[in-house]
């Protein structure tokens, strides 16, 4: 079987569950219904070693991604932090109530450059990002979705920021699109999920696979109402690679 028809027919299994009454994944709308409320930092790479192309396409990418949301200021706020040599939070949750005027704040994001310190922007996330001044609500989920290119200048102090923010109950979808991030370094990260491409070509045909993901993780929380992570279940971390092949990496921690 086509490895993209057999994608489909998976991630067209994993957007039928219910959730919050309606469904996971809207075949034609692209609707995250239960996603009704929730506030989401996209974190995006903007090293130097990004090419101006490809950075074009994330944006293009994570415009994609908030069609499918309901944002509004009582609905799903989302920002955005971006990794480089300085990292920096380019627009907080509470900025843009609106998916038009997103977009337009997305448009107008320059790639900073310089090296990937991946640690800080995590740092930037925890510190800065999900908190009241800049929008995060209580009771509400948070959610990052990381996209970069390589490994970080410093795994360990990447490794160090990203056991923070799980500690801190941050749900990370990280998305490789170079392959070569260090698997310590990705898996730490990516808490509960990561999906692992060669080019944007792949990300764009496994979007509704990311976006079912992010609604399913959040709907299946055993003890967790929707928009809210406070009291966190052990859970593992999927990796979905391009090949098609699912992975459960079981990270459950002892009592």
């Amino acid at each position: 079987m086509d490895v993209f028809l057999w994608l489909f027919f998976v991630g067209s299994i994993a957007c039928s569950f219910p959730c919050s009454g309606g469904l996971l994944f809207q075949k034609h709308t692209k609707n995250l219904s239960c996603l009704s409320r929730a506030d989401i930092y996209f974190v995006i790479d903007g090293s130097t070693r990004v090419t101006n192309s490809n950075f074009m396409a994330m944006k293009s990418f994570i415009k994609s991604l908030i069609a499918g949301m309901h944002v509004g200021s009582g609905d799903v706020r989302v920002g955005i932090i971006q990794i480089g040599n300085h990292s920096q939070l380019e627009f907080n949750l509470s900025s843009s109530t609106t998916k038009h005027n997103l977009t337009r704040r997305i448009d107008r994001i320059t790639k900073v450059g310089g090296e990937r310190k991946t640690y800080d922007a995590l740092r930037i996330l925890r510190q800065r990002g999900f908190n009241s001044a800049q929008g995060d609500r209580t009771g509400v989920t948070n959610i990052a979705i990381v996209i970069i290119f390589g490994v970080s200048d410093s795994s360990v102090r990447t490794i160090s920021e990203a056991m923070s923010n799980n500690r801190a109950h941050i749900l990370t979808f990280v998305v490789d699109i170079s392959g070569v991030v260090g698997l310590h370094e990705l898996s730490t990260m990516a808490y509960p999920f990561k999906l692992e491409v060669s080019t944007f070509w792949d990300l764009r045909a496994r979007e509704f696979i990311l976006l079912s993901q992010i609604c399913k993780t959040v709907s299946l929380q055993p003890g967790v109402a929707i928009g809210d992570c406070r009291r966190r279940p052990e859970i593992g971390v999927t990796s979905l690679r391009t090949q098609g092949e699912l992975h459960l990496i079981d990270r459950r921690r002892s009592k």
